[in-house]
C-alpha cells in the first residue's frame, strides 16, 4: 500500500485516490486496482454510486494538482476483509480547477 494521508479507524481505511487507481476504476480493472491499493474491488467493478459520470474529472483534477488528493476522493476499505466498500470526499477543493467541460 502506498503512503499518503491515509485515515485509519478500527474498521476502515480511507485511502486518497490517485491517478492510477481512479483509472483502474474507470476501466473496471479489478486486478490493477488490487495491485495499486491492496484492496479487493467488487465484481463487476464499476464506479461507486453517484460518481460514474465524474471519475474521469476526479482523475484529471488529481493529475493537475496532486495537492487535492487528500481531500478530493478517498476509497473506503474494510480493514478486516481488505475490500473496497465505498468512497468519500470533498469537492469544494476544486474551486480553482477547470470545470468538467474544459
Amino acid at each position: 500500500m502506498r503512503g499518503g494521508a491515509m485515515v485509519t479507524t478500527d474498521r476502515l481505511r480511507l485511502v486518497p485516490a490517485d491517478v492510477a487507481d481512479l483509472q483502474a476504476c474507470i476501466d473496471g480493472d479489478r486486478d490493477a486496482f488490487r495491485a495499486i491499493t491492496g484492496a479487493e474491488a467488487p465484481a463487476p467493478f464499476v464506479a461507486p454510486p453517484l460518481t460514474d459520470d465524474v471519475l474521469a474529472f476526479f482523475r484529471q483534477a488529481v493529475e493537475a494538482d496532486p495537492g487535492v488528493r487528500p481531500w478530493l476522493f478517498r476509497w473506503v476499505i474494510d480493514r478486516q476483509e481488505g475490500r473496497l466498500v465505498g468512497s468519500a470526499g470533498l469537492t469544494n477543493v476544486l474551486t480553482s480547477l477547470p470545470t468538467p467541460e474544459t
